[in-house]
């Protein structure tokens, strides 16, 4: 029987980094650059570098509201969060199942 490391999957690597962090805390309200990279122990210079390529994949936008930028997902990014935790729910049911 072959055995997964799920910690070694394209999905781990890849998906669940800084940009799904990022997209998950923005559609839970945290719609603040500095909020985000506090709740997810990042540096504010690395959240929006990271920013600003979801706005150029116009996954967020930006709205400039006196001095602070509030953050929301488009409807392109709805999309990819949702598809991103119903990956995440797979994932975890793999892992459960691996382990009976």
């Amino acid at each position: 029987m072959l055995k997964i490391k799920m910690q070694d999957t394209f999905i781990s690597t890849y998906l669940f980094k800084h940009p799904a962090h990022i997209m998950a805390n923005i559609k839970n309200n945290y719609s603040f650059s500095s909020r985000i990279a506090r709740e997810q122990n990042y540096t504010v210079t690395c959240s929006t570098k990271t920013l600003d390529i979801l706005e150029k994949a116009k996954l967020i936008v930006k709205t400039k509201e006196g001095r602070v930028n509030i953050l929301s997902l488009t409807a392109k990014g709805e999309k990819i969060q949702d598809l991103i935790l119903k990956i995440k729910e797979v994932e975890s049911q793999l892992k459960s199942s691996a382990g009976e």
